[in-house]
């Protein structure tokens, strides 16, 4: 998404981030993120801690990254830029996958377990400095059930999503109108499972009283 920091080690420079954490699965915590010395491709980073910050275990695996971690029964499932790994409560990956729906230039931008074969991701796309915005919901085999684009005026770039109670979602980033002001607005939506969004406006109009203004 732009230029990152560069550091090394002794002659070995790299670029090592951490993006998302949980907590483990049998305690502690687990980060997840990305490790790419230079002169070598980048890897998915996954990091397991105590309650101390103590290091218990490091994985690292190529061709990946780790944006976001999600916990189902004894697994995590990691999601990339455009792929997702699955692994054991140890770290050791036994599938992955890349998003074959999404374009060269479409990341994803937070991902959520909406059923325990359900998955709802939020990305983005950047093409001739224009941003599109766009929702899926796959199942636990990376096949694409239902894909819906978002514009919004100017752009819509979304960065979250929060499953509710009754599995709606809510989608959560910001956008910009098409003016000269360059102001960014906080934007977000709520959807059922199909994606429907309600229609914006009046949704009810209760008498509290007999005194009726004239106008």
């Amino acid at each position: 998404w732009g230029p990152y920091p560069s550091f090394s080690v002794g002659n070995t420079p790299y670029i090592k981030l951490l993006y998302s954490i949980d907590e483990g699965i049998d305690g502690g915590y687990v980060a997840v993120g990305s490790n790419q010395p230079l002169s070598d491709t980048i890897k998915l980073l996954i990091i397991k801690v105590d309650e101390n910050g103590d290091s218990l275990w490091v994985k690292e695996y190529p061709n990946s990254t780790g944006l976001i971690i999600n916990k189902l029964n004894e697994s995590y499932i990691i999601c990339g830029e455009r792929s997702i790994s699955k692994t054991d409560k140890l770290g050791n990956r036994f599938a992955y996958y890349v998003l074959d729906s999404t374009e060269s230039n479409e990341r994803v931008s937070d991902m959520k377990l909406l059923l325990p074969n359900r998955f709802v991701y939020s990305t983005n796309t950047f093409q001739s400095g224009n941003i599109t915005s766009r929702i899926l919901l796959s199942d636990s085999s990376n096949n694409i059930i239902r894909t819906k684009n978002f514009i919004f005026s100017n752009y819509v770039f979304l960065r979250g999503a929060e499953i509710c109670a009754n599995s709606d979602i809510i989608f959560m980033g910001e956008a910009a109108l098409h003016d000269t002001s360059s102001k960014s607005l906080m934007y977000a939506f709520r959807t059922d499972t199909l994606f429907n969004i309600p229609p914006i406006g009046v949704i009810g109009i209760t008498q509290i009283g007999s005194q009726i203004p004239h106008s």
